[in-house]
């Protein structure tokens, strides 16, 4: 896997870059998308890395290609803040300073995108995407996009993959929702071409604050537009056609057990299910999309990949990664 899927979702985001800073205003504006300093910040802070420890971890993870596919672009709304507000004393006045001067606030106006949802993807080498994953199913500090209080609606981690370039992963339809075929997307370039741009969001140190620049191209890529934010729920059509297998469908499960010898994958005890594990060819799969799974194997699978909204590209339980989680996960379901 070179490739992995972080799929952002929140009430609130916020991606002030120094593009975006106007320090001669009040107004502190956000990116309409996020930056790549916001993301690798975050994969920082679930790796667990200190501010005064940054640079070498930063390092290793700016090594990663970016590219953005706005789903749903959102709304921009202002919001009025005083940072470092004066204290009320115990007698009820207002603290000063040792000079006797009134202590006031930092009044600010700040930018945030509301409801909106990207898919990003980050292109490297096998071993930072495996310590990226590692480090969102078990973050040491809490996650956010850009600010502390814009809080994740659903894990960002949806899944790994082989792709070529940002250009072909993109595409890819995870949590796609819905709205147009073609959607814009922000790719990472590593030389530059007749559309290419400089974008000055790369994080370079935070102790203190270094940014450095990339250089970016806006893209349209194509979609399937499946929408996943709601569960199963979310577009009963798809799910009806999931309920009613054809009878190729059928004779292929039948063809994967037994292909299997009848044992589940991940247990090898007796599989009395065949499992998609992509659903882009339903009704038209070949025995590489199935994968034989006894009962309580099946659950624990279906039970994750509702955790994690996934509709067309699924658990491979073939894969070591989700093998160990599903043997972890198990025992809820015998």
């Amino acid at each position: 896997m070179n490739t992995l899927f972080l799929r952002l979702e929140a009430l609130l985001q916020c991606y002030v870059t120094t593009d975006k800073y106007n320090g001669r205003s009040p107004l502190i504006y956000t990116q309409r998308y996020p930056s790549k300093s916001a993301i690798i910040g975050l994969l920082s802070g679930a790796i667990g890395v200190r501010r005064h420890q940054s640079v070498e971890t930063l390092s290793r993870l700016n090594t990663l290609l970016m590219g953005v596919r706005i789903d749903r672009e959102g709304v921009l709304i202002e919001d009025f803040q005083i940072a470092n507000p004066p204290l009320i004393t115990a007698e009820g006045g207002v603290s000063k300073s040792q000079d006797g001067a009134m202590l006031t606030g930092k009044n600010d106006v700040r930018e945030y995108i509301a409801d909106a949802s990207f898919l990003v993807a980050l292109q490297g080498s096998e071993e930072i995407i495996e310590l990226c994953v590692q480090a969102l199913d078990n973050p040491v500090f809490p996650l956010y996009y850009g600010r502390k209080f814009c809080t994740p609606l659903m894990p960002p981690f949806v899944g790994t993959g082989n792709y070529s370039s940002l250009d072909e992963a993109l595409p890819c339809p995870w949590a796609a929702g819905w709205g147009p075929n073609i959607r814009r997307a922000i790719v990472e370039r590593s030389s530059p071409t007749p559309r290419t741009f400089v974008s000055s969001d790369v994080l370079v140190n935070c102790h203190p604050f270094v940014h450095g620049s990339r250089l970016v191209e806006s893209i349209t890529v194509p979609v399937e537009p499946i929408n996943v934010s709601l569960g199963c729920m979310a577009n009963p059509s798809f799910w009806g056609r999931i309920r009613r297998e054809t009878a190729h469908t059928k004779k292929m499960k039948e063809a994967r057990r037994k292909k299997d010898n009848w044992l589940c994958v991940v247990c090898k005890m007796r599989a009395k299910e065949s499992h998609h594990v992509t659903y882009v060819r339903y009704g038209e799969e070949d025995i590489d999309d199935l994968r034989s799974l006894c009962d309580p194997c099946h659950n624990a699978v279906t039970g994750m990949e509702y955790d994690l909204n996934m509709v067309l590209n699924r658990i491979d339980p073939l894969d070591s990664y989700w093998k160990n989680k599903i043997l972890a996960h198990r025992p809820k379901f015998s």
